[in-house]
């Protein structure tokens, strides 16, 4: 029990420090103290460590599969190079491009509102699942089928969670790669 203490709490330090990380490359890719002196800079990163901690806090690991070696595979050759994009592209853009998409406008202040709106939808299908939101697609020990929450509305909150969330931060940055 105690070794699955101090893993849990490995992990969490680990997901603090990658939320830490992340937002120091979106300030200095950003332009620095101008991207948070800027609303929709500010409120950008704000929304973004909220994602993140809301991933940290609610997804759990899930129980190994036949599939993992496959996906975990497919999942950090992915994140090499999305993550990356993802993180200092659209601030980078943001601060050294001009158009075609207008920047802090009202198209920025909508993307923000996805991005808040993708957040939402993430954390009510992570309550909706509790612990069995997990980063392991498959059967998980305990899975039901859940018609609840998002899962009334849509048969994959999660992913819908994404779409959302990343077409807002293209939007809310003026991001072309975003």
């Amino acid at each position: 029990m105690a070794k699955g203490v101090v893993t849990m709490a490995a992990t969490l330090v680990g997901r603090i420090i990658f939320i830490a990380a992340t937002c120091v490359v979106i300030v200095i890719a950003g332009g620095g103290a101008r991207f948070l002196l800027r609303p929709v800079g500010a409120v950008y990163l704000a929304l973004w460590v909220l994602w993140w901690l809301a991933t940290a806090l609610g997804r759990q690991a899930g129980v190994a599969s036949a599939y993992d070696r496959t996906q975990r595979a497919g999942v950090i050759a992915l994140s090499i190079v999305s993550v990356p994009l993802l993180v200092a592209a659209p601030p980078w853009e943001y601060a050294h491009f001009t158009g075609p998409i207008p920047r802090d406008g009202p198209l920025s202040w909508f993307g923000l509102a996805l991005f808040a709106a993708g957040i939402a939808v993430q954390v009510a299908a992570m309550w909706a699942l509790r612990g069995l939101f997990t980063v392991r697609l498959g059967m998980q020990p305990g899975h039901r089928l859940v018609s609840s929450g998002p899962y009334r509305l849509v048969r994959h909150p999660g992913y819908l969670s994404y779409i959302l969330s990343l077409t807002g931060i293209g939007l809310a940055l003026s991001s072309l790669i975003g």
